[in-house]
């Protein structure tokens, strides 16, 4: 359930939205991975400064305690090391002979931390702990080794510019973001805009059924097209709805022409079937009251209609001359024929 209000929260973000926080998402995590490198690297260098400022140092001591060494004078020595007390973070210095044995040290007061011993210079080379920094290298004279020098340090200075540019990095990482933030608004609005006005005119053309409206180009060129093949896809919509409502106007014409035709057809059939009507009305009214015999009959020779004065003629019902075939009566015709003819011959 979670899972999909978050993925309908993500699908409600608008475009606007999603550009900002892509933006800012990608300029916070490139900016956070270059901080961090950034941090590195000016640990690193810190460190390498930290090792070259006692190298110096011990170079320094160890080239004007070349002659305390040489005549074994531990006092010289003593006022030698005596001058690390301007490096204040120079906590403890030893300077032994070249066998490893002590001859002079220098412990800064109010430190608290454990002593150095001369043993500890006879190994060169800078070592790491995690609250000091130890170097030791051995003194030459003419190329010949006589004796050792150890420089302990604290790393307070060190953390101390450590610090500082952590808090400077701040600023600078919140600067940055706002300068992102600031131009992506800035440049936002050309991404979005030609967006937000093509959807503007596509809500318009399906509200108003307005084909003529066309999407006003953008200077950006993948915008710049989309907005060109949105406006021919109205172009080829209005010219195929112009000739659809050219189709409805001639079809609406054409239905018209012949509905009017239907109507003189019908009003022609309406008069010739009332011409009919009155001539089978007249037709029957003469075969009606006719005094002469009337008889009407079909194609195959069945009796249609027979006048009274035909049926009282010849003796017939209305019932047994309608539908009949002619020969059934057709001896009493002759007959009656016969006798009529008779009768005509003896008068």
């Amino acid at each position: 359930m979670e899972r999909a209000d978050s993925v309908r929260f993500t699908q409600n973000i608008s475009l606007r939205h999603r550009l900002l926080i892509l933006t800012m998402g990608t300029s916070s995590i490139g900016l956070l991975a270059a901080l961090a490198i950034f941090l590195l690297y000016n640990q690193s260098l810190i460190r390498e400064h930290k090792v070259e400022e006692l190298d110096s140092a011990a170079d320094l001591i160890g080239t004007s305690s070349a002659a305390a060494l040489v005549f074994d004078d531990p006092v010289e020595g003593t006022k030698l090391l005596q001058a690390l007390e301007t490096r204040r973070h120079i906590s403890q210095a030893v300077l032994s002979r070249s066998d490893g044995s002590f001859i002079a040290s220098y412990r800064r007061p109010n430190f608290s931390g454990p002593t150095l011993f001369a043993s500890d210079a006879l190994i060169p080379g800078a070592r790491w702990t995690s609250d000091s920094l130890l170097f030791s290298q051995p003194i030459f004279l003419r190329g010949q080794k006589i004796g050792n020098i150890a420089l302990q340090a604290e790393l307070g200075d060190m953390r101390e510019e450590t610090r500082h540019a952590e808090i400077l990095s701040v600023p600078v990482f919140c600067a940055t973001l706002l300068v992102i933030y600031l131009l992506t608004l800035f440049f936002r609005n050309s991404v979005t805009g030609p967006i937000q006005q093509l959807a503007r005119v596509a809500r318009e053309v399906t509200q108003k059924k307005s084909y003529a409206t066309r999407a006003p180009e953008s200077g950006i060129a993948e915008l710049a097209h989309l907005c060109q093949d949105f406006n021919d896809m109205l172009d080829a919509i209005e010219a195929r709805d112009r000739e659809l409502q050219q189709s409805r106007e001639g079809l609406e014409q054409r239905v018209g022409e012949r509905t009017a035709e239907l109507r003189h057809e019908i009003a022609d059939r309406l008069q010739a079937e009332r011409s009919l009507a009155e001539s089978e009305a007249l037709f029957r009214a003469l075969n009606e009251a006719a005094p002469v015999g009337i008889v009407s009959e079909t194609d195959e020779g069945r009796i249609r209609q027979a006048n009274p004065t035909f049926r009282r003629m010849f003796g017939y019902s209305e019932a047994e001359l309608t539908g009949n075939l002619r020969r059934y009566f057709w001896i009493r015709v002759t007959q009656f024929t016969k006798r009529s003819s008779a009768i005509d011959t003896l008068t």
